[in-house]
């Protein structure tokens, strides 16, 4: 991923109707950020694109550029929501607190929608949810309101958090690693080895034999093999 950027900025001096909400659209894919923020700006809405952060300081930037703009919603679109990056989403949404999210993805795992809840978000939508409903959910969080049932909440939640404890336990260890340890296990998973893995970035065998070892130690396994079967479990994993 990218270090946070804001991609495009639109703003409409005369909305349709009232007032609309200040929009961020944080986006996976820059294609799809972007074309979300011009069909909302095409409605009215006065929307920010941004690229989704790195961790630490990428995480803290886009807090303060949100701050600034005085965003009231923010759309959070990725993609994919495999478990690692469900767990991407949970800290941005945690991380960025004063701001409420809306999490849309392709995933329709209950699981994945209920740790995005239980991280804080006000609603968890479908990618390809239709344009009404969207700006019927952004208005409705925009005044206070909420969107998913209590009820229905408590059940996502729930089935989130009965995931099986070695599950988790896995993506707690996926989560420790860097932006470039996690690429390394990716090229690993792929069949590279370390030297096409260094080659390919223009390191030394070394360096990257260094990474692999790191990767290994926060995994907590004694093999390359181990760490890519590890990554594939919690890429797959289901809902409890």
């Amino acid at each position: 991923m990218s270090e946070t950027s804001e991609v495009t900025t639109t703003r409409v001096p005369s909305p349709r109707v009232g007032r609309w909400p200040k929009i961020a659209v944080v986006a996976d894919q820059s294609l799809t950020g972007q074309a979300v923020g011009e069909a909302l700006t095409s409605l009215g809405f006065n929307s920010s694109t941004f690229a989704v952060p790195q961790q630490g300081s990428g995480v803290r930037d886009l807090r303060a550029r949100l701050s600034r703009q005085r965003v009231e919603v923010a759309l959070l679109l990725h993609e994919r929501l495999d478990w690692a990056h469900t767990l991407e989403a949970m800290r941005i949404i945690r991380e960025i607190g004063d701001v409420p999210w809306v999490l849309l993805s392709e995933s329709d795992d209950d699981a994945r929608w209920g740790a995005a809840l239980d991280a804080g978000a006000a609603a968890v939508l479908s990618i390809s949810v239709g344009v009404d409903q969207l700006i019927n959910t952004v208005g409705v969080i925009s005044a206070g309101g909420e969107i998913t049932p209590a009820d229905e909440r408590r059940r996502l939640v729930a089935v989130w958090e009965e995931v099986g404890e070695e599950e988790r336990r896995l993506t707690q260890r996926l989560d420790r690693l860097s932006c470039r340890e996690r690429q390394v296990l990716d090229d690993l998973s792929r069949g590279q080895t370390v030297a096409e893995i260094a080659a390919d970035s223009f390191v030394s065998i070394g360096t990257v034999r260094s990474q692999v070892r790191a990767v290994l130690t926060k995994l907590e396994v004694q093999s390359q093999i181990a760490a890519v079967a590890l990554l594939e479990r919690v890429s797959t994993v289901p809902a409890a």
